[in-house]
Parts: C-alpha cells; structure tokens; sequence
C-alpha cells in the first residue's frame, strides 16, 4: 500500500510536467504567427491568438459563443459584479451572447498575455447538446451565467497543436481543421 501512495503523487507531477510541456510548445506555435500585441486572425477560419504585453482595464463587449483558452497570463471577465479569473492552462466557455468586460491582469512584456480563441455558431452548439444527449434541468430555478472556467487536459492541448500544425498545410486546412472543431 505504501508503494502506490508513492507512485500517485509522481504521476501527478509527470502529468503536471507533460500539461506544461504541451502549453509551452502551443505558446511557441503562436509565436511564429504573432509577435506584437494584438488580435490576429490565423489561417484557421474560426481560431484567432491574442496577444497583449501590459494590463488593461476592463473593456466592455459582447462575449459571443467561444472557446477560449489561456496560454500565459490572466484575463479578468466582469460580468455585472460578478468576476470570473481564467488563468494558464484554463479555459472559458461562452454558450450565448453575454455583456461582459475583458481585462488583462499582470502581463509584462517578458511575460505577455496570450489566449486563443475558437468561435462557435449556436448551431454548432445546439448540435454538440443533441448529439452528447446532454439534459437540461428545466425545474432547476438557479440563475446560469452562461460561461464557465474549466481546467484544460493534456487531450484537449493536443488538439490545439495539432490545430497550429495544420497551418503549414494551407490546402488542408478547412477540410481538417473542420473535422478537429
């Protein structure tokens, strides 16, 4: 029994290790696309990289269905008073359009900001719920926001690099980079 409590916590830091591993090798995809601060739309039609070396303050707008992943940093999404921090490694998901402010939290120009963003129609998601036969609880009378933080996995860091390596491959990429959304 001793010995498999020994063995967990170094698959944790193995799995640790290979999660970061994964973010670097992501950050320098994004490196060969974009180097200054900004938002640039990549080869791949629904996936976009933001980049910002200095804080911000918050920016009211429209958060729109999307995927949106941070690679270094963190973002601050206002919601009314409510705030939600999404930190490397982590995710937030928007299923409808929300009134939000975005703010950059902490970004230097040693240590910039960078996000990834994939945009989905709310066909394409209405679709994902059928499909995962995912239920709604109807009577529940909580109150949603609509968006949410997760936690990224190695799994789901490695369809983003393949996603990068698609843009090498320009005749391929709407057919494939499809298929990986």
């Amino acid at each position: 029994m001793g010995e498999k409590e020994l063995k967990t916590p170094i698959l944790f830091k193995e799995s640790s290790s290979i999660h970061q591993e994964a973010l670097e090798q992501i950050i320098a995809l994004t490196e060969r696309i974009i180097t200054t601060d900004g938002r640039i739309q990549t080869i791949i039609p629904f996936l976009s990289i933001s980049r910002s070396s200095r804080q911000t303050p918050p920016i009211p707008s429209v958060l729109s269905p999307s995927f949106c992943l941070i690679l270094q940093g963190t973002k601050k999404i206002h919601f009314g008073q409510d705030i939600i921090y999404a930190h490397a490694g982590e995710y937030l998901a928007s299923l409808i359009d929300l009134p939000a402010s975005a703010q950059i939290d902490g970004a230097t120009q040693e240590f910039p900001y960078i996000g990834l963003r994939v945009d989905f129609t709310t066909k394409e998601i209405a679709a994902v719920i059928i499909e995962a036969e995912i239920s709604v609880n109807t009577k529940d009378k909580k109150l949603n926001i609509g968006a949410f933080i997760g936690k990224s996995d190695t799994e789901l860091l490695d369809l983003f690099i393949r996603l990068f390596k698609l843009t090498d491959k320009p005749h391929e990429v709407c057919f494939l980079s499809a298929l990986i959304k």
